[in-house]
């Protein structure tokens, strides 16, 4: 017989691989404190060198650990996230629209919602023009429209003290007009935040285990509400970093006209 399937994908077990390394250096465990607390709070039973021996392996991650142990460990997490989102939400509105520029509860209320979006990717190449007789030719830059377009659905939220919103991303498998499942995004494992960005327009970052997202997008329509815009990733180079990087985009790698399907959303 071969070996059960993990109930966690490799993206979930990293997530909370992240998280718990996240925790660990918040609050300067040591894997055995960590386990000790793992215990404590959970009521998972470990030895006590097998426990500081397991969390030192999934932290580490020198290979898989059993998925009762992933359990324990997303129970003990709770709510803690890789990111203070509401912290990251006020410094990217200061950096987005001035020091007296924080969104108004109207601002952030009109954005809420789900919105099912197409995306295109960009890119960019470098070509050199041939020049006339001895003179050298010019370099310039073509963007190419790549095939196959993605699908993302967003669900976005108020903050309680409308710093920005939280974002919930997630694929899909069909086209805008072809319907939406906001349902699919109850328990999305990307997320992220938005702020408004200057007058009319909306930042939005997506922070993932090994990469970030920016979409840097602008209302085109009222009815049905629509953004537009650019979307730019960042892998992550830093060895690890949970931070939020307020790094806006300028070189984008896709198009993405967001739709909104539904009714404003709250948390």
């Amino acid at each position: 017989m071969g070996d059960t399937p993990s109930i966690y994908s490799d993206f979930q077990y990293e997530r909370l691989r992240l998280r718990l390394l996240a925790f660990q250096r918040k609050h300067s465990k040591k894997p055995q404190g960590l386990a000790n607390d793992i215990v404590n709070r959970t009521g998972y039973a470990m030895t006590y060198d097998g426990g500081r021996k397991r969390v030192e392996r999934f932290l580490n991650n020198a290979n898989r650990v059993t998925d009762d142990f992933v359990a324990a460990v997303e129970a003990f997490l709770g709510d803690f996230q890789l990111v203070d989102y509401e912290s990251a939400a006020l410094a990217l509105s200061k950096l987005t629209r001035g020091p007296q520029g924080s969104p108004s509860e109207e601002d952030i209320l009109r954005y809420a919602g789900v919105y099912h979006a197409e995306m295109i990717g960009l890119m960019t190449t470098e070509h050199e023009t041939s020049g006339a007789g001895n003179t050298e030719g010019k370099r310039i830059c073509v963007t190419t429209t790549l095939p196959d377009p993605a699908y993302p659905v967003f669900r976005m939220a108020p903050m309680h003290n409308h710093a920005g919103l939280y974002v919930w991303a997630a694929n899909a498998l069909v086209k805008p007009e072809e319907g939406a499942r906001p349902e699919d995004l109850q328990n999305v494992p990307s997320r992220g935040i938005a702020s408004r960005f200057g007058a009319d327009g909306l930042l939005i970052v997506i922070r993932e285990p090994q990469c970030s997202f920016y979409y840097n997008v602008r209302i085109a329509s009222d009815a049905p509400f629509t953004l537009y815009g650019n979307g730019q990733h960042f892998s992550d180079d830093d060895g690890g970093s949970q931070s939020v990087r307020p790094m806006l985009p300028f070189d984008p790698h896709c198009e993405i006209r967001m739709v909104r399907i539904n009714e404003q959303d709250g948390e």
